[in-house]
């Protein structure tokens, strides 16, 4: 029995070393398993599968020959292994050469790519582009018909169709392509929410029973060494094409489905990272398929945020609030609107000037003096000189309660017609505000209810009043307290 195990792991061994050896099935089955499991990259994938050919190899030798073979068959096995190894690992797909990025040289920087110029063929790729095939070097043909090539699947190609130039691959199996392309942020500036477009197209079809929709899975990496870094990616579903055929389509060269994909990628790039975006096979099973990508557009309309906001704080001293932001870079700034909420509302309290455009980082201050209580939030409205504007993120305060009810001044005050009353809830309680005449006449019931505890506010509109001093009341079960406001008309 040992025997026969010995011969059918050492019969086992040798296969894998010659599909390894010529890259036919099943080694690529047994190595994209590897791949995929544990998110090698492909050299990584190689050599361990040469490992465990080689362990399973001199294991099958062992018992063999403890049934009296020659006893020169292990060192003369583990020589021709080493040699074997060596061959095919150095025949494996070479690590892509580092390439030159696209250049982002401003904020307003836009890239389009349609692949009829720049591109001979793969092999002649304009800046910035680059790809991985599982085979040979078949990247500098040009496809041009549905017949061509299709025992070469596994490779990239230039398509130039009946519908014009796109570039993409031939897939089938396990061979998995990749494209991609690189940009460099040389704009001095950091750029954020960058729009991504592009064109998914299939042509030939070769296969319509599909448990894996054939496509493109998209993904990024800031500063990605090169096409096939092993970690760190980040799939972007909104350009993910799928689709899958009713029938065959295997001759002519006609475009069969297209797709536009577009989203906002929102990343901040800052200046001299790199942003490499590549586009993957997403490898279903079956016949041969061609894919491609076009109309690829980088930034369209150059419209990147244009401040980085890079620190936003909120400090209490004293029950004043005291807000401090920091800018890494701008671009027609404006400036500031601080907006302040105290659970009703956002509410603008001031502003503060920018500095237009600067590369430089630049720090900014803002002291709120209204003596408020309990939770109180601030945010930035950075606004352009065009009147764009963006919000930052919320920033939050505690300024604890009083013992008892307090009244803050009601504003604006004098008002016409409409003013808003505020007040501070120590605890949750039942409230009931009411509005006086100077001649102690009941003019209007605000609120007759519970609270919570904390900041409240109250709208009186007093459009049907003459105008006069008017006196509000705001009775709890913590006290009683009155102020007087002014009608001006």
């Amino acid at each position: 029995m040992k025997k026969f195990l010995s011969i059918i792991i050492y019969t086992t061994g040798l296969l894998y070393l010659f599909s390894a050896f010529t890259k036919v099935y099943p080694i690529n089955y047994f190595e994209y398993i590897i791949k995929e499991t544990a998110n090698f990259d492909y050299i990584t994938t190689q050599i361990i599968s040469r490992v465990i050919i080689t362990i399973e190899l001199c294991l099958g030798l062992f018992y063999i020959t403890k049934f009296n073979l020659k006893k020169f068959t292990i060192p003369i096995s583990i020589i021709l292994l080493i040699f074997f190894n060596f061959i095919l690992i150095y025949q494996a797909e070479p690590v892509p050469a580092t390439i030159t990025p696209i250049s982002i040289t401003s904020v307003s920087f836009t890239y389009t790519q349609n692949f009829e110029s720049n591109f001979s063929a793969p092999s002649t790729l304009a800046t910035g582009w680059c790809f991985q095939q599982f085979t040979g070097s078949k990247a500098g043909t040009t496809f041009d018909n549905y017949t061509d090539n299709t025992s070469n699947a596994g490779n990239t190609y230039l398509f130039d169709m009946a519908d014009g130039k796109s570039f993409g691959s031939l897939t089938s199996n396990s061979k998995k392509t990749r494209i991609g392309v690189a940009f460099k942020n040389e704009s001095g500036f950091a750029i954020s929410n960058i729009p991504i477009k592009y064109t998914a197209k299939t042509y030939r079809v070769g296969d319509t029973s599909r448990t894996i929709l054939e496509g493109w899975k998209v993904e990024y990496k800031i500063n990605a060494i090169h096409i096939n870094d092993a970690s760190g990616w980040t799939e972007i579903t909104d350009l993910k094409y799928e689709y899958q055929h009713s029938s065959k389509v295997i001759s002519g060269n006609s475009l069969t489905h297209s797709e536009v994909k577009n989203t906002t990628l929102n990343i901040t790039l800052n200046n001299n990272d790199i942003l490499f975006i590549r586009w993957e096979d997403k490898d279903a099973t079956g016949s041969d398929d061609a894919i491609s990508i076009d109309d690829f557009i980088f930034n369209e309309g150059g419209n990147p945020l244009p401040v980085e906001l890079s620190l936003f704080s909120a400090n209490v001293k004293e029950r004043k609030v005291e807000l401090n932001w920091q800018t890494a870079t701008e671009l027609n700034n404006k400036g500031f609107e601080i907006e302040r909420n105290t659970g009703n509302g956002w509410q603008n309290i001031g502003f503060v000037a920018g500095k237009g455009t600067s590369n430089t980082v630049n720090n900014y201050s803002f002291t709120d003096n209204s003596n408020l209580y309990g939770k109180v939030s601030y945010r930035l409205k950075q606004v352009d000189n065009d009147g764009k504007f963006t919000y930052s993120n919320a920033v939050e305060v505690e300024l604890g309660l009083p013992k008892s009810i307090e009244l803050l001044a009601n504003y604006p005050n004098p008002f016409n017609p409409t003013t808003t009353i505020n007040f501070v809830m120590p605890q949750a309680g039942n409230v009931v505000v009411k509005v006086y005449n100077s001649l102690g006449a009941e003019v209007a019931t605000l609120f007759n209810g519970k609270m919570d505890s904390g900041m409240q506010q109250l709208q009186f509109d007093a459009a049907n009043l003459t105008s006069g001093v008017y006196y509000y009341t705001v009775s709890t079960d913590f006290g009683v307290k009155t102020a007087k406001m002014m009608l001006v008309k």
